[in-house]
């Protein structure tokens, strides 16, 4: 979806997201409906942050 942050907006057919770099993105209904996603609002309650990198590990067998 590419959306990751605070819902600000809903209508019928749309959800507009303000992701966590304050940039907005809107997005269809059809999707939230259908896919998976994760709640970050106790992130936002407990006053905690998030850092999201992304590591490669490579294994090396013998």
């Amino acid at each position: 979806m590419g959306a990751d942050g605070d819902v600000i907006e809903i209508t019928f057919t749309t959800e507009k997201v303000q992701n966590f770099d304050n940039t907005t993105k809107t997005i269809p209904i059809y999707p939230i409906i259908n896919e998976c996603f994760k709640n970050w609002r106790n992130k936002n309650l407990s006053g905690g942050g998030r850092i999201k990198r992304f590591v490669n590990i490579v294994i090396m067998t013998a």
